[in-house]
């Protein structure tokens, strides 16, 4: 074997990172609510008619509500998921608490789950038993606020009560405009300083916690 040829073999051998060298992936970021704060991220992104946002997400077994991403204002205007128990999942759209139901069957405690969510028709799959739940959601308006993912943008506040703890962890989030891929987050941090965040492979860019609590990493992604 010559030498360009050994050179192409171990090359080929190599798994080229995703991310820019200053950062390193992990495998999911956790919030970890408790009474010191709660962590989120601002998208940046308005919800509309094209908007759909696909997140790959753990919560916390739990019997009372969280809000995981999204956006509500005091009028009543919403875009938003929360996990309302260990047996559905409720997405709100529309107006005036306008909002569907998505039965979970066979959930156990500590499965992930893709929830797509967007104009017309959302869905929420369990990735242990892909089982899928999925009901109409007609939006008719919406808020003039940005989506936090992590938790819901409250008329420009994080809205998750400190006094309900509850622990999240996302794997992941894209967001389409219209079919264009807008958002692609991964989890990671910056090596130079070990800040957590996500980096957005589609406009190359790192977003840090808007929060009063720093988020806990997942394992290094090889």
């Amino acid at each position: 074997m010559d030498l360009m040829t050994r050179r192409r073999v171990m090359l080929a051998g190599v798994k080229k990172a995703r991310l820019p060298d200053e950062y390193q992936e992990v495998s999911y970021l956790e919030n970890a609510v408790t009474s010191a704060g709660s962590a989120c991220i601002d998208t940046g992104v308005y919800p509309g008619d094209g908007l759909e946002t696909i997140v790959t997400m753990y919560v916390q077994d739990r019997t009372s509500y969280a809000n995981f991403f999204g956006c509500q204002d005091t009028s009543g205007s919403q875009y938003y998921v929360n996990f309302g128990h260990r047996s559905y999942w409720r997405i709100y759209f529309g107006y005036d608490n306008a909002s569907a139901y998505l039965a979970i069957p066979d959930y156990q405690a500590g499965d992930w789950f893709e929830v797509d969510f967007q104009k017309g028709t959302s869905s929420v799959k369990n990735l242990r038993t892909g089982a899928i739940s999925s009901k109409a959601t007609p939006a008719t308006t919406y808020p003039a606020l940005k989506v936090f993912l992590f938790d819901r943008n409250n008329d420009g506040a994080p809205s998750n009560p400190t006094t309900y703890p509850i622990t999240t962890r996302f794997s992941g989030c894209r967001m389409f405009e219209n079919g264009v891929l807008i958002r692609n987050f991964v989890p990671c941090y910056r090596k130079s300083d070990g800040k957590p965040g996500m980096y957005d492979l589609a406009g190359k860019q790192f977003y840090t916690n808007i929060g009063t609590k720093e988020f806990n990493l997942g394992p290094v992604v090889s």
